[in-house]
């Protein structure tokens, strides 16, 4: 269809405009929340962008395929390096406390390994990492299949993902067993004192490889959790934050505690070798190991407690202060990821609310959302002082037989944004939109200090404004008076209006402005309720409106103070079938 007047290229004008004024003004808003953040979020900042690099999960919109292998195959080379590296630094001490507990504290690098019990020793580390490692890769390839191909998880496959840190803590158990029952019956000289001591340390290695397995593999393998997470729920803690806190005791407290304690019974009892040095090397070599260890483990564990308490932390600054919901990734198996959770469906729960309440705004208005929500419901009202606008398309008939219906709600659209903003700008409240029409009031259900002078400033702005929509013409009356505000309707179905004689008043002034020059009519009473507009409009005669007995005042805007004299003949003698006589007007010879 044809658009001679070019509706299509106007309105998109329109929009573009109001679309780069709502995009800058939640600009604003996200520079002021980010310049109002908290020092905590800026002191994290570094601590979270080497966390995003290293264990960033992806945003859902990228989540695919492609981007699973590459989570994969980084889960795979920090998890490698860190079990290495935990693995070696567990060898390194029991190698070192074994030999300082035999030798009375006499350590030398060339006495370190018995050669004959080479063989012995490549066996039980070639048997571990083959068993250990064939039972890590045979627990873990299962959930990177899945991962990799970016299917739903479904239950039992989350359950899987989530028990991964236990199971390969499990295998770093099972890798340091199978080393201690191939060195132990083969490398060792047969005596009791050598299997307990070798015994004991292996036990001591073991305990305190899985436990770091379990630590590091939590920490790395939380973008897989999280993804798995997703749509499901957390039914319970895996392993609790005590739990995590108790192991971590034992491993580097209770353990070589334990373990100075038994090197002191082993000298006492002749079992072991007395200290040949004024420092006594083992004990406090074992305690340097602790101290050590314990550093290590104590951060992980503060890591694992402190990143989603932070996270949530975050999260609620930016509910507070930005006034955005986030979604957390839940990856923690224990009460902390019950938090995560909690927290996301506390978000889900505001933005509902938050969308129910601007939508509710969005059919009533703010002010009569805000009143409900004050005053409850029933039927609440009061008789008040209000100033009335009512403005109308002029032709709106023929432009729905011209045009296409998307075109003409297009354009109505167009229109009631230009009044909206307006009313708005002016503390009033549009009442309703009418078809092609609108009603406003200002002075209810908010208080305004010049309900008229707020009414007929709006109707000058609308009259300059809506010049942007030509070539449709609009109509706009305003009146002011006393009318009864609240609301109106049945116990099951009620609705916040205005019922009074100025509301009928301005509608039948938009109506007479159609053959007035400027468009816009206003009552002598809302000339007479504000002083500060009386200089902005300027007489015209009076009239009796259709439906009225007696004679109203009309004034019209000071801008289209030429030819009025004839818009209004027009208007009595044309529209309204009136005679001219009404006014006192003759027509000219």
């Amino acid at each position: 269809m044809a658009h001679p007047i070019g509706w299509r290229s106007l309105l998109s004008g329109v929009s573009g405009k109001r679309a780069a004024v709502a995009k800058l003004s939640r600009r604003s808003r996200i520079a002021r929340a980010h310049a109002t953040t908290s020092p905590l979020v800026g002191a994290s900042r570094a601590v979270r962008r080497i966390d995003e690099f290293l264990i960033g999960v992806p945003d859902p919109s990228q989540d695919g395929p492609a981007s699973r292998r590459h989570v994969a195959n980084r889960f795979l080379i920090l998890a490698g390096l860190g079990l290495v590296a935990s693995n070696t630094f567990a060898a390194i001490e029991m190698v070192v406390m074994v030999r300082l507990v035999m030798t009375g504290g006499e350590l030398s690098v060339w006495g370190m390994v018995d050669t004959s019990n080479v063989p012995v020793i490549i066996a039980s580390v070639v048997g571990a990492l083959l068993i250990g490692g064939s039972l890590s890769a045979y627990l873990v390839y299962p959930q990177l299949m899945w991962f990799t191909k970016a299917v739903a998880a479904s239950p039992v496959r989350r359950r899987s993902i989530q028990m991964m840190p236990l199971q390969q803590a499990g295998a770093a158990l099972v890798t340091w067993t199978t080393g201690a029952v191939i060195y132990i019956p083969f490398g060792l000289g047969g005596t009791a004192v050598e299997f307990v001591v070798f015994g004991s340390a292996f036990l001591m290695a073991g305990t305190s490889a899985g436990c770091l397995t379990y630590l590091l593999v939590e920490r790395v393998s939380r973008p897989i959790v999280a993804i798995a997470m997703r749509d499901g729920v957390l039914a319970g803690s895996l392993l609790g934050v005590r739990e995590r806190l108790l192991a971590v005791w034992i491993v580097f407290s209770a353990v070589p505690l334990l373990g100075i304690i038994a090197i002191n019974v082993g000298r006492a009892t002749g079992w072991l070798p007395e200290n040949r040095y004024v420092l006594d090397a083992p004990t406090v070599v074992l305690a340097t190991f602790c101290l050590l260890g314990g550093i290590r483990a104590t951060f992980l564990v503060s890591r694992s407690i402190t990143d989603p308490l932070r996270e949530i932390r975050v999260g609620m600054e930016e509910v507070q202060v930005a006034h955005t919901y986030p979604v957390l990734d839940v990856y923690d198996s224990s009460e902390l990821g019950i938090l995560q959770q909690g927290f996301n469906d506390m978000v889900s729960g505001l933005a509902e609310r938050e969308q129910i309440r601007e939508l509710f705004e969005r059919h009533v208005g703010d002010g009569v959302a805000k009143l409900a929500m004050e005053r409850g419901d029933g039927f609440h009202g009061e008789n008040t002082f209000v100033g009335v606008l009512f403005v109308d398309i002029q032709g709106s008939t023929r432009l729905a037989e011209r045009e296409a219906p998307d075109t003409v709600a297009a354009i109505l659209n167009s229109f009631f944004a230009i009044v909206a903003d307006v009313v708005d700008r002016h503390s009033g409240f549009i009442n309703k939109f009418e078809g092609d029409a609108a009603l406003a009031i200002f002075g209810a259900p908010s208080t305004v200090d010049d309900p008229a002078g707020a009414a007929l400033a709006a109707a000058r702005d609308l009259h300059s404004e809506l010049e942007v929509l030509r070539p449709l013409r609009f109509s706009i009356g305003v009146s002011a008076g006393v009318v009864f505000a609240g609301n109106i309707g049945a116990t099951t179905r009620y609705e916040y209006t205005v019922v009074g004689d100025a509301v009928n008043e301005s509608a039948r002034l938009s109506e007479a402005a159609k053959s007035v020059r400027s468009h816009v009519l206003a009552s002598g009473s809302a000339l007479a309720a504000s002083e500060v507009e009386e200089g902005e409009w300027h007489s015209i005669g009076s009239l009796v409106l259709r439906g009225r007995a007696e004679p109203t005042k009309l004034y019209t805007v000071a801008l289209a103070k030429d030819s009025e004299e004839w818009n209004l003949r027009t208007l009595v003698e044309g529209a309204l079938k009136i005679p001219a006589t009404v006014l006192g007007l003759r027509p000219r010879r």
